[in-house]
């Protein structure tokens, strides 16, 4: 029997690009700017802080990110501006997760050449969340024998 654990994040979820068209959405609908260092101190912080916090709510997550990027003065928005770039996100993040064609394609391939393979998730996000979006994206979830989420 062979194991392939795969982390959810990376390779299937690419979380940063999903992270940068939801950071220019949001900025684009509330007619705010966001350097270029400022949007990849965002993704720098937004990371840092869920590592160390542990925070999954992502409305705290990114006003806390944004506040943290405010106090080095690489934005330059008012609180409430924080508060609604941080709603924004919130509500433009999910659309924006999406599910690399290829490695659904590929898996589909191994477990059909190898069906005795098992093939794992391991995330740092939650398990109901991770099926969400494996199934919002019409991913077959019988591909995985055990998705380990936080």
């Amino acid at each position: 029997m062979k194991l392939i654990i795969i982390d959810f994040d990376g390779p299937i979820l690419n979380l940063t690009f999903a992270k940068q068209q939801t950071m220019n959405e949001a900025s684009q609908r509330l007619s705010l700017k966001m350097s270029k260092l400022a949007k990849l101190g965002l993704i720098n912080y937004i990371d840092q802080i869920y590592q160390v916090e542990r925070i999954i709510n992502y409305r705290i997550l990114i006003h806390k990110s944004l506040t943290k990027l405010k106090e080095n003065n690489l934005i330059n928005f008012s609180n409430s501006q924080i508060e609604e770039f941080s709603k924004a996100f919130v509500e433009f993040f999910p659309k924006h997760q999406k599910i690399s064609p290829d490695i659904k394609y590929k898996l589909e391939q191994i477990k059909n050449d190898y069906p005795l393979t098992k093939v794992c998730i391991y995330t740092s996000q939650t398990t109901k969340k991770v099926k969400e979006i494996l199934e919002s994206s019409k991913f077959n979830l019988q591909l995985f024998d055990k998705i380990y989420g936080s």
